[in-house]
């Protein structure tokens, strides 16, 4: 028999992407035997975190759309190209769970990227449990150069997609556009695995930070209850 839904809201607090805005979020505890699969869920805009899923219910906003791309006609633009170009001699492998390795570079993209946040003060059990669920089967693909891992892509596995969950790199290749590289290796990988989409997360057009996802095409955006097909 399964489990019947759990489900909450935060109270609003400062949003992390847009100054001046109140952010909340409806939650949703998810369990093994849930009634509703993960699946099903992302299709209606929602996100992973940790064992929980979630979606922005904004009082005031409805900047957050959430974005999938069509990995099946997905085409790369010419300066898409030019980062698989660039990283050419990268190699990688997936995965199946976490690593001290890891930590140690995540703890090294956040002392340089996102030093005035708490995420710096996570421990190695606070990552798996940011990044990982007892539910999900995620993978992490891990990118090596010269043999050393310099980035991690770490993606959910679901049924018709795959779903970038997080990422994160060493901050000497940051000249590669490592993370746009790894988006470009989550699409080749979605497609491989005759998957039909990659989810990216929440657009917010607004915020450059949280904008990039855009300019892979052929996507389509979670718009008022529906997905919309980009122009």
């Amino acid at each position: 028999m399964k489990s019947p839904l759990k489900i909450g809201m935060t109270p609003e607090h400062d949003c992390p992407y847009l100054s001046a805005h109140q952010a909340r979020e409806l939650v949703v505890f998810m369990t093994n035997d849930a009634e509703y699969s993960y699946q099903e869920f992302i299709e209606q805009g929602f996100r992973r975190s940790g064992n929980d899923v979630y979606r922005p219910h904004c009082i005031r906003c409805q900047q957050c759309q959430s974005l999938k791309v069509d990995v099946q006609n997905f085409t790369p633009t010419r300066s898409q190209k030019r980062v698989l170009k660039r990283n050419q001699d990268l190699s990688f492998k997936w995965a199946e769970e976490s690593s001290i390795e890891q930590f140690a570079l995540y703890k090294r993209y956040l002392s340089c990227r996102h030093n005035d946040g708490g995420m710096l003060q996570h421990s190695f059990s606070d990552y798996r449990n940011f990044l990982q669920s007892f539910w999900q089967t995620t993978r992490f693909l891990e990118v090596y150069l010269d043999g050393k891992l310099v980035a991690v892509a770490v993606t959910d596995w679901l049924s018709f997609g795959l779903s970038a969950v997080y990422s994160f790199f060493a901050p000497e290749i940051a000249k590669r556009s490592p993370g746009h590289w790894l988006i470009l290796n989550q699409i080749q990988q979605a497609k491989e695995h005759q998957k039909q989409w990659l989810y990216l997360g929440y657009q917010i057009d607004s915020c450059q930070k949280m904008n990039y996802k855009q300019h892979y095409y052929p996507h389509q955006r979670f718009i008022y209850g529906q997905w919309q097909a980009s122009i």
